[in-house]
């Protein structure tokens, strides 16, 4: 378990603890970790890797998020001086690491616009909600595919002159349709991942963030966000 942060993995023990107080009474440290779904025998988990190691892709290379600024509405749309992107990079690390570099990305890439209240006032509002951003980029990378079949596809966030696309592979899971999203219950993917993104306080799993999403877009006075499931690709 070397691969391990045993700081975080103490820290989460703790918080387990508190919150399961039957579960730590009954188990020892390491049954916790096993039966958590952190580790199988000596071994960690892919959940237990992407949420405590050290650097998940030293195992998992392509198990990151990449992030472009496109200059126009489309793929391939150039800027003026022939420029394919205006700002590339790629977040490398545990889920809560990715999550925090790429909301970060997204606020410094973000305009703002200035508001003129009805009292005069003057008011500077990004163009999306950052809590909305969050959260769509918290749920890709909770509930993407993490089988063999899509090891290989990072997380791929597109920031449009219009829009934001925030897609991964393996499309809707379960047997829940598009149109239902954020209205009922869905299968969770990867229950373990999120149970153990829930105690260490990265999501409340109470299944509120596409509500939240939808709230925040239309405080914002935006179109709500659009969900598209399609060719094993969820967007």
């Amino acid at each position: 378990m070397g691969q391990l942060r045993e700081d975080m993995l103490g820290e989460y023990l703790r918080r387990v603890k508190a919150d399961r107080a039957n579960l730590g009474a009954n188990a020892s440290d390491f049954e916790i970790l096993e039966l958590m779904g952190i580790r199988k025998g000596e071994r960690p988990t892919i959940s237990g890797v992407l949420a405590f190691a050290k650097y998940p892709q030293a195992y998992f290379p392509q198990l990151c998020l990449t992030a472009v600024v496109v200059p126009g509405v489309k793929m391939g749309d150039v800027g003026d001086g022939g420029e394919r992107f205006l700002a590339n990079e790629k977040f490398t690390g545990r889920l809560d690491e990715m999550l925090k570099g790429a909301v970060d990305f997204v606020v410094r890439n973000m305009r703002v616009k200035t508001i003129i209240g009805k009292g005069g006032g003057r008011e500077d509002r990004p163009e999306f909600p950052v809590t909305a951003v969050r959260e769509a980029i918290l749920n890709a990378l909770v509930h993407r595919d993490y089988s063999l079949h899509t090891e290989g596809s990072p997380i791929s966030l597109c920031m449009y002159s219009d829009r934001m696309e925030i897609s991964n592979k393996g499309g809707l899971y379960g047997r829940i349709s598009v149109d239902l999203i954020g209205k009922v219950h869905p299968e969770t993917r990867n229950p373990a991942l999120v149970d153990m993104m829930e105690v260490m306080g990265c999501t409340e799993n109470r299944y509120s963030g596409v509500p939240t999403m939808r709230r925040e877009m239309q405080s914002f006075g935006l179109p709500p966000p659009e969900f598209v499931n399609r060719n094993g690709e969820f967007k």
